[in-house]
């Protein structure tokens, strides 16, 4: 029982995460990006590795600053294509801020552990006020994608849309992810993007 108790909030952290990822990865698959996620989730990954650089226990202004930015990057990658593989693109998206992440942290007292816990999270130890801000922030995007589902899906399923709903598609996606890492880490949160998304092409 005591078990159970003890599991009980990182099992409703991973009903949100599944519910909120498995439709964006919906989206990602369509457009034909599938490590999007990854490589945005990493370039969130250098704010949070600031905030620790700096002693900042607070790393979500770091972490949202660099999803806006990510964000913007990411709604040009239409026209990125015309002029780049997308997919090298994003490849090399990641592998900077990876590298990025490795620097900065290599300069911090615990350097390693953070790190860690960049790529790990730490979703068994969720609060009860971790999965209650999960749900009203993944309750309100999904509120606005449902209102404008219409303008959404239109830009991953027939490729229209303008370049400010492309931004704001990649901004709610980034500010989903910025909660989503800090819960459970960058390889939890790629897994529950693509995994669920696979039955769709079975």
């Amino acid at each position: 029982m005591e078990a159970l108790n003890f599991l009980f909030y990182p099992f409703l952290g991973c009903v949100a995460l599944i519910m909120v990822h498995a439709y964006f990865g919906v989206h990602v698959l369509e457009r034909g990006i599938i490590f999007v996620d990854i490589a945005l989730a990493q370039f969130i990954g250098i704010g949070i590795a600031l905030s620790f650089f700096f002693g900042n226990e607070n790393s979500y202004w770091f972490s949202i600053a660099f999803a806006v930015i990510g964000a913007f990057i990411l709604a040009l990658s239409k026209k990125i294509a015309k002029s780049v593989n997308i997919e090298a693109f994003i490849g090399v998206m990641y592998i900077l801020s990876f590298a990025a992440s490795i620097l900065i942290l290599d300069r911090s007292p615990h350097g390693a552990e953070e790190f860690k816990a960049i790529l790990n999270g730490n979703i068994l130890w969720l609060t009860p006020k971790d999965v209650f801000y999960a749900f009203v922030l993944y309750g309100i995007i999904g509120g606005i994608h449902l209102i404008f589902r219409k303008n959404f899906m239109a830009l991953s399923f027939n490729g229209g849309g303008s370049f400010l709903w492309e931004f704001f598609f990649f901004l709610s996606f980034a500010l989903v992810l910025v909660k989503s890492v800090h819960m459970a880490g960058i390889l939890q949160v790629f897994s529950f993007l693509i995994v669920p998304a696979l039955q769709r092409s079975s």
